[in-house]
């Protein structure tokens, strides 16, 4: 399926796994704004057995953004790519404040020229179990970027790689790791 998605408040999208259902688009804009996501989560929503990509090759390029996720926002056995190549950010999930529940979900992205994150945690505090969380290449490559939050962290695979700034877990916050 190639098209930008919005799930509403509520519902349960959920594919018959990643190799047989994918959602993918070349959407790009600011990182910040929901428009430049291939699939965009609000609150007391799910999603599950998926994958999503987005292939932007200009400014910045997200696989999913969360607005304001809640403890009813899941995303489960999920994964993402966001590998375009060029454009300035690839972000695997952006999640936007809130408390979303993210488990077994893998995140890979690589491609953009300032910075690739598998997962960017904007004042966010979720709950991420059984991940496995890629960045690569880029100014800066982090398999989570925090901006502000309390996320924790566990039972997860965390890589950076073949950036100048390649680090597994980079930015301001607090958190819980294991």
């Amino acid at each position: 399926y190639e098209e930008q998605v919005t799930v509403k408040s509520y519902v349960h999208l959920k594919g018959s796994g990643f190799a047989t259902t994918r959602i993918s688009s070349a959407v790009n804009g600011n990182q910040n704004n929901a428009t430049s996501a291939t699939l965009i989560l609000p609150a007391n929503s799910q999603l599950s057995d998926l994958s999503v990509e987005n292939a932007a090759t200009q400014q910045d390029g997200v696989a999913i953004h969360v607005n304001s996720g809640n403890s009813d926002t899941v995303i489960n056995t999920v994964k993402t790519r966001t590998v375009g190549s060029g454009g300035d950010r690839h972000v695997g999930i952006y999640l936007n404040g809130g408390t979303a529940y993210l488990t077994e979900v893998t995140a890979e992205t690589a491609g953009g020229t300032v910075g690739n994150w598998a997962i960017f945690n904007s004042a966010a505090s979720p709950i991420v179990d059984g991940a496995t969380l890629a960045a690569t290449g880029g100014g800066s490559a982090n398999a989570l970027r925090l901006n502000g939050g309390n996320p924790v962290i566990q039972n997860s695979t965390l890589r950076a790689d073949q950036s100048a700034a390649a680090y597994a877990v980079e930015g301001t916050g607090a958190g819980t790791h294991t």
